[in-house]
């Protein structure tokens, strides 16, 4: 759940939004054609809506959101996967079709990024580690996606970018059927 989202329309409110979003996510990421992992922050649940015989199931590792990210992508390579992405659960508008055309990108790419309209970004595919990307950010500061991009061209990355889509974290975010 959003802290900033919660102060502006309260805990219950903030709790119905950020389930909405994961169900969402889970929907959209259920019937591709590709492997899927979801990455829990505290504990793996065993019985939730990500079903197990669809989704393995591991833990973030990490105290901050660059390091979980690199750790995850760290386990995806050292699990033998030639690409990953991540995505996150509180942006709406993501389809399955932005996730596949992010996953087609990597055939050929190095990176690929879906920017959020608050300057960070709501998916990251890579086609292995560069630990740049995770280091030297104000995480969940609108500066975040012009920092990843900066790195993008200073390592000399083939990149692709997605829509720009919403992450929800403030009551001006909430699409109609939201509020």
């Amino acid at each position: 759940m959003n802290p900033r989202l919660a102060s502006a329309v309260g805990e219950e409110k903030a709790i119905a939004v950020y389930h909405y979003l994961v169900n969402a996510t889970r929907e959209i990421t259920d019937d591709l054609p590709v492997e899927r992992v979801v990455f829990y922050s505290d504990r793996i649940e065993r019985d939730d809506t990500w079903d197990s015989a669809t989704y393995k199931k591991e833990l973030q590792v990490g105290d901050d959101p660059g390091t979980r990210m690199r750790n995850a992508f760290a386990w995806a390579f050292n699990s033998g996967y030639s690409n990953a992405c991540i995505i996150s659960t509180d942006c709406y508008g993501l389809t399955g079709e932005i996730v596949m055309k992010a996953i087609e990108f990597l055939d050929e790419g190095d990176a690929i990024i879906g920017p959020a309209k608050d300057g960070g970004y709501y998916l990251l595919g890579l086609t292995r580690i560069y630990p740049d990307l995770f280091a030297n950010k104000n995480w969940g500061t609108y500066t975040v996606l012009d920092d990843t991009l900066q790195d993008f061209d200073r390592l000399e990355l083939q990149y692709g970018k997605l829509p720009v889509l919403v992450k929800i974290n403030e009551k001006s975010d909430l699409p109609s059927p939201l509020r």
